[in-house]
């Protein structure tokens, strides 16, 4: 997902030189929420260690 959001940003930045780019809310903390997710998922997964990164 990350890799289509760069390229995104690239094409609009290239072809809308002049424009501001904003973030909504909505999408960023789901973004956030859905890798505080995965690392949760991720550790209740490996028993072995209090913290995965």
């Amino acid at each position: 997902m990350y890799e289509y959001v760069a390229k995104l940003l690239t094409g609009a930045k290239l072809y809308f030189p002049n424009v501001e780019i904003t973030y909504d809310k909505f999408h960023a903390m789901k973004i956030v929420n859905t890798a505080v997710d995965e690392t949760r998922r991720k550790e209740q997964r490996t028993k072995s260690s209090r913290y995965s990164w």
